[in-house]
């Protein structure tokens, strides 16, 4: 779950310079940063006692704590939600970020932005269709993201990565 948040608030808040756009979005960092132990430590908290496959029915309560696990789970869920409506508001950073950029750098957006779509679109027809194609759709779209941030790392320069290969290939030889 903590590394769902990461992904999808910061992977997009951040792009491309690792930076937030302004001051006006640090609200939305805070809120991810709060989202991670607020989504894991209720569900670890009530599910201490239960162990094997007893973990893998959320929805089924265990006999022993029906109420509490079950608003533990419900807790998990809403920050489940509200984390995806934060994806899409810094999914909007990018559009200001975009916007504002010129040449190489506006390109980069555009093909994270186009990774970023097909993402938003695989995992809401996963949640939409109750998983009827398993985890196919969020995995092509966690791929597409790959892709297009390698086009753009590759394509565009994104981080100075000649710099970083040259130095590798340098550096390399030496240390063996």
């Amino acid at each position: 779950m903590a590394l769902v948040i990461l992904l999808l608030i910061f992977c997009l808040l951040l792009y491309p310079d690792g930076h937030l756009p302004s001051r006006r979005w640090r609200p939305l960092a805070w809120a991810g940063i709060l989202a991670i132990p607020a989504s894991v430590m209720p569900v670890a908290i009530e599910g201490w006692p239960l162990r094997g496959p007893k973990l893998l029915y959320e929805n089924e309560p265990p006999p022993t704590m029906p109420h509490a696990f079950r608003t533990a789970v419900s807790v998990e869920e809403m920050v489940l939600f509200l984390t995806f409506l934060g994806a899409f508001i810094a999914a909007a950073s990018l559009v200001v970020r975009m916007r504002r950029a010129t040449g190489d750098e506006r390109e980069q957006i555009r093909w994270f932005a186009y990774g970023g779509f097909v993402l938003a679109v695989a995992i809401s027809a996963n949640v939409f269709f109750l998983n009827e194609g398993g985890a196919l759709a969020p995995l092509i779209g966690f791929a597409a993201i790959r892709v297009a941030a390698t086009i753009a790392l590759l394509k565009y320069r994104l981080y100075d990565i000649d710099v970083v290969i040259t130095k590798t290939v340098v550096y390399g030889p030496m240390a063996s």
